[in-house]
């Protein structure tokens, strides 16, 4: 991994290629464990539409720990009620396909996305001030709704299945 990132300074700019690969092992591990592991640990005790909230609840709660690495109690509040709101989508992936595959994806591309535009990064010059508080509170719940919507649209019928077929995988 060491080795890569230090390629990748020579082949494309270590930020960009850090953020890519970070997002992207950051969307497999967190789609494994809440989507895989969690989705299945509480699809056993509870029915199809509980484990559609637990599950979207907890991993936007998950992300309340980030404010112990930024000490932004705010903003992880912010970055959890958005966490939530794309993990709605994630979920809906999930069961409409019996695979982590699109969710993690998604959820990488979904990720590097947010972040880019969430330092502004490349969208100005060095020294420049970067996003206003507005912008920051905003941007997070802003870029989530689409998906949040888009995720109630995929779970329109889902109540209709029979919670064995999700447990058996089909």
């Amino acid at each position: 991994m060491l080795l890569l990132l230090r390629a990748s300074k020579y082949l494309v700019g270590l930020a960009f290629a850090g953020v890519l690969l970070i997002s992207l092992f950051v969307g497999i591990s967190e789609e494994l464990m809440t989507r895989g592991v969690l989705f299945y640990g509480v699809l056993t005790r509870f029915g199809i539409r509980a484990t559609i909230v637990i599950v979207t609840v907890l991993f936007g709660a998950i992300h309340l720990g980030n404010a112990f690495i930024t000490g932004d109690a705010g903003g992880a509040a912010l970055q959890s009620v958005a966490a939530a709101m794309s993990g709605l989508l994630f979920v809906a992936l999930r069961m409409r396909t019996n695979s982590l595959i699109p969710g993690i994806v998604v959820h990488w591309l979904w990720d590097f996305a947010v972040f880019m535009a969430s330092t502004g990064a490349g969208t100005s010059a060095p020294g420049a001030p970067g996003l206003g508080l507005t912008q920051k509170l905003v941007l997070p719940v802003a870029l989530a709704t689409p998906s949040f919507l888009y995720g109630l649209w995929l779970l329109r019928h889902i109540g209709r299945r029979d919670k064995a077929e999700f447990i058996a995988g089909r």
